[in-house]
């Protein structure tokens, strides 16, 4: 397995549909490809995307995934951190821990910058929409990990919750 650059999304279909309708997200996601590329990468297995990650460089913390957008093209200033935008890990594929090592790499490409940031959808909120998201950040399991799989894999790999938002996707 090695990572390469992308110029585009390629993996398809896998996004709920209704993060396909931010206009914000949608006014700048084409041109992470051209303004940060770098920032931007596939995990590849000879011809195989097995999945692709995106990120961009921020100054301060954004308070949610559309406010990195607005950090990184509107706001300007020094990037002192990357925010991670997308891990989308192909269906075929998935249960190899690829998203761990996704994550991995983008800790790597965040070491200039000291910090990684990850506005983070839990996978599993939309099976409970009742419930605000202050308290869904609470939920554990018996051994103590998180309830939500995303965010048990991010406090894995020494992750902390710094905050809710609740106005994001």
């Amino acid at each position: 397995m090695k990572f390469v650059p992308i110029p585009e999304r390629r993996l398809e279909g896998i996004w709920p549909r209704f993060l396909l309708h931010d206009a914000i997200s949608n006014r700048y996601w084409r041109r992470i490809f051209t303004d940060f590329p770098e920032y931007q990468f596939r995990l590849v297995e000879g011809d195989v995307v097995l999945a692709e990650g995106n990120c961009i460089p921020v100054a301060g913390q954004p308070a949610q995934w559309r406010d990195a957008f607005l950090a990184a093209f509107e706001r300007g200033g020094d990037p002192d951190r990357l925010c991670a935008l997308a891990i989308m890990v192909s269906p075929e594929h998935r249960g190899r821990a690829l998203s761990t090592t996704m994550l991995e790499h983008m800790r790597t490409l965040a070491a200039p910058f000291g910090a990684l940031v990850a506005p983070v959808r839990p996978t599993l909120k939309d099976r409970h929409p009742e419930v605000p998201i202050a308290e869904y950040v609470d939920w554990r399991r018996d051994d103590g990990t998180h309830f939500d799989p995303w965010i048990r894999t991010h406090e894995r790999l020494g992750a902390e919750i710094t905050g809710t938002a609740e106005e994001a996707l």
